[in-house]
């Protein structure tokens, strides 16, 4: 199989909601694979299935290797979103809100940084016409 249909039925696994079984199927495409076009994605998947089993730190460190080694990615906004939630998660609103600013100054018009915006209080500015 190539890498694309490895990606696909992983996701695929994740989009069911089986989200051990596509995390473990994202790991092993990232080990026999480790630099190809779905890396990015990969790993943001891998994330957010840590993420909605609450596993925040291991959520955290998973964004942490897709900044790292994704920097041009279009999952960066996202993952930072999520990445600043997953502090607050964790009663840590003070690092919650450094990523999250970070996002907004980044990705001043992007979808992610409204939201930003919303869970640290802060204002949302009006569409731009």
């Amino acid at each position: 199989a190539d890498v694309k249909d490895i990606y696909m039925s992983a996701y695929k696994s994740y989009r069911e909601g089986k989200a051990a079984e596509a995390r473990e199927q994202f790991t092993s495409m990232l080990k026999d694979y480790p630099d190809n076009e779905y890396s990015d994605n990969a790993r943001f998947w891998i994330a957010e299935s840590f993420y909605e089993e609450k596993s925040y730190e291991d959520a955290l460190l998973t964004y942490e290797e897709l900044f790292k080694k994704n920097p041009q990615s279009d999952k960066i906004a996202g993952a930072m979103l999520k990445q600043g939630s997953a502090f607050y998660e964790l009663h840590d609103k003070k690092t919650g809100n450094i990523v999250l600013e970070k996002l907004v100054e980044k990705f001043p018009d992007s979808e992610q940084a409204k939201l930003a915006l919303k869970k640290m209080g802060k204002p949302v500015p009006p569409k731009k016409k």
